[in-house]
């Protein structure tokens, strides 16, 4: 998603002789449930793709203006990124929305930006036929 396999980078027609560049689509995407060894790896993308001299317009185009929600791990796994390579379980930066599920069942957020406003609330609330939002 944020460095796709295939981009078009220009086109040609050969009745008319011509080259065109393409510029690269600008799409953006919400990214939900992102785990702090993911926003580690978002990093690194950042920093080799978009950070140095030569930054790649592709990567750049499919990178800027993304909203990520990261969901902070409870208990980190002896298997996981968080603990072989010190990345989580909890993460300070990279995200727009950071969750937490706490050990009561609510989950807790925090913001770093564009003015999102997080709140407690309980997880575990009960499906209902009536929309929520009005």
């Amino acid at each position: 998603m944020l460095h796709p396999a295939r981009a078009r980078l220009w086109s040609a027609d050969r009745a008319a002789g011509t080259v065109t560049a393409e510029p690269p689509e600008r799409q953006k995407y919400a990214l939900l449930g992102v785990r702090p060894c993911d926003l580690a790896a978002i990093g690194i993308l950042d920093r080799v793709l978009a950070g140095g001299r030569h930054v790649d317009p592709i990567y750049s185009s499919c990178r800027d203006g993304n909203l990520v929600i990261a969901v902070e791990c409870t208990e980190p796994g002896a298997t996981c990124f968080c603990t072989s390579m010190g990345t989580g379980p909890g993460t300070e930066s990279g995200f727009d929305l950071a969750m937490t599920e706490l050990v009561d069942g609510e989950v807790a957020g925090r913001s770093r930006s564009r003015g999102i406003r997080p709140s407690r609330r309980r997880a575990t609330a009960g499906a209902t036929s009536e929309p929520r939002w009005r």
